[in-house]
Parts: C-alpha cells; structure tokens; sequence
C-alpha cells in the first residue's frame, strides 16, 4: 500500500509513515492458519519434583520450534562439563585432568646406591679404599634422590652404603694392626740410628724424628712406614705403624663417627682378647683424629690406634697410627712431638 499523504510505499500493517510520518489506521491481520501436527522425535516426559511437575520437552509454539524439535543436536554434551583439563593432553577434549594417571618411576639415584652398597662391601674385601669411596657416593645418592614411592630402598641403600664404609675402614684398621711385616723375622733396612734419636726421617708428607731408639723402615719411599725398637718387628717390645691413603669423600662433618666405628669393630672382631679403655676425638699435629686405646691383659700388650686427617701435597688425606707396646699404657705423643705436615 501507498502513504495517503506522500505517495511512499509501505509495508502492510506498518503503524506510520516511514517517509513523512503520518500515522496508518489500524488493520487486523487475519490468524495464520495452524500448522499441521508432526511427530516430534523426542518423547515428552513428565517429571514430578517437590510436588511439582514440568515437561521435559515443551510443545512447540512456532514453526521455528518444530524445526529445532525435529533436528539431531549439532554437538553432544560434554562428558564431563566444565571440569578441569590436562594441559598435557593436547587436543584431548573431555578428559578432566584428575583422569590422568601420574606414574611413579624408581629414582634411579636410589638404584645406584643400592648397587653401589653392595659392591662397596664386596670390594672393601678386596682394596679397603674401595669400600669407602663407593659406599660414601651410595649415601649420597640415597640422600639427594627425590621423593619416592621406594622409602624401602632408599632405607636399604642407606644402610648397605654406610656398611661398605665400615667394612672398608675395618679391613683398613685389620690390614694395619695384623701386617705380615709385624710377624716377620727379616730385618728391615734402617735409615740410621743414633742415642740422640733419628733425625731426617723423611717421606713426601711429613717428616719426624724419635727421642728414643728406633728403626725405620720406609723402603717404599712412599708415606707409609714402620718404626721398631729391636732388629726386627717380630723381635720387638715397641711397634709404630703409618699407613697413608686417599679418602677424597672424607670430610670433617663424617670424619669421627666413620673412625670410630671402624676401629670399634675392628678392635671388637679382629683382635680377640682386647677390650677398649678409653677412645676420643681430638688432634694429631693441628689435624683432626680419632682415637682408641686396647689392652689385653693375657698378654700384657697395649694398643693405641689413631685415625688422622690431613691433605697433603701427594694427594694423600688419610692417616692411620698404631703404637703398639708391652705394657699397659701407649702414647703417640712423642711421635706427634717431632711431626712436621708437609
């Protein structure tokens, strides 16, 4: 239809004029006819709540209803809703990330120190230094291995590591205290003795001299040695001993509690008869060490066994000590008397 005023078309049932405003009369609009009924794929279902009841699907009131009614959904509801998701599993849509299994792998530190527990105790029988050098790196890895669903073994290589530093140290103190070289009856060559004691007795990492008269055996020329007051060592009444070696693990935080364990059980399983008098931390020549003092009474001999140490220039950092006497008293302070560290 046209405007009565301005002439411009508009639409039928407009209210007014769009061009000059002027306003239209009204015009009932006949009712469309009702669409004819078609089956709606889904079945309505009452649901009764509170005392209340509602459709799950409403009639539909327009032809649009009926279309959506009759259509598949475009996208299916979610599984899980609004859950939270693994950033882990890219493109995986649906799957809230407390459905991902974390798995709990064996700290492969805790391994290590379990096998090198057990071959540190094997070799401690073999080469004493073995045993401690591994045993130490087992305990190391045991303590700085993450967390673990495995505190069985990290226990277990805790325990068989600190074993391997017994052992190694037990076979150390056992090698020194029970040396072929104390029961043989060969006479060691001297470095020269003198009723004012032996001056100049030298190796790479100290040097001392005795008041008393002893001979000295250092063919090696290394840091280890013996020191004996007859012509042989089976022949003698006063016994000193060096052994020298390198423990790169050793520090001062462990040092005494691995010494004293060590001798303890070398003096408890390796030396029948004798029974501990006195043993404590304290000082060799400014360096720190750990001793234990034996006797046996049967046989009238005395033991002090001293553990030291002391970086040396030789790569050398660990001493061991024994002074061993009939008698009932040992002292290694005239040894430390004339000591010089070099």
């Amino acid at each position: 239809m046209n405007c009565p005023q301005c002439g411009q078309p508009i639409d039928n049932g407009a209210a007014f004029c769009g061009n000059c405003g002027l306003a239209m009369p009204t015009v009932p609009v006949p009712a469309a006819p009702a669409p004819p009924a078609t089956a709606s794929r889904y079945t309505a279902m009452t649901i009764g709540v509170g005392g209340q009841t509602f459709s799950t699907v409403p009639a539909p009131s327009a032809p649009i209803a009926q279309v959506f009614n009759n259509q598949m959904p475009a996208v299916a509801p979610p599984l899980y809703g609004a859950l939270p998701m693994s950033p882990s599993l890219s493109g995986a849509v649906g799957v809230p990330s407390y459905a991902i299994g974390v798995p709990h792998h064996t700290s492969t530190k805790l391994v290590l120190a379990l096998v090198f527990g057990i071959i540190g105790i094997v070799g401690a029988l073999l080469m004493a230094i073995l045993g401690i050098v591994l045993g130490i790196t087992g305990i190391i890895m045991a303590t700085t291995a993450p967390r673990s669903t495995h505190p069985k073994l990290k226990l277990a290589g805790l325990v068989l590591s600190s074993l391997a530093i017994v052992a190694g140290l037990a076979v150390m103190a056992a090698a020194i205290a029970h040396d072929p070289k104390l029961r043989s009856d060969l006479t060691s060559t001297s470095t020269g003795s003198s009723a004012g004691g032996l001056a100049g007795t030298n190796t790479p990492c100290y040097s001392f001299s005795f008041i008393s008269k002893l001979n000295v055996d250092n063919t090696s020329k290394t840091c280890s040695l013996n020191a004996y007051n007859a012509n042989s060592l089976a022949t003698s009444s006063e016994i000193y001993k060096v052994l020298s070696s390198t423990a790169p693990t050793l520090n001062q935080a462990n040092f005494a509690t691995i010494s004293k364990d060590a001798i303890e059980q070398d003096v408890h399983q390796s030396l029948p008869g004798f029974s501990i008098t006195t043993e404590h931390s304290g000082h060799f020549a400014g360096s720190p060490a750990y001793t234990v003092n034996a006797t046996d009474s049967a046989t009238n001999v005395a033991i002090q066994e001293t553990t030291v140490l002391h970086a040396t220039a030789q790569g050398d950092n660990l001493f061991v000590l024994i002074h061993a006497t009939t008698g009932s008293k040992t002292d290694l302070g005239e040894l430390e008397a004339d000591w010089l560290w070099k």
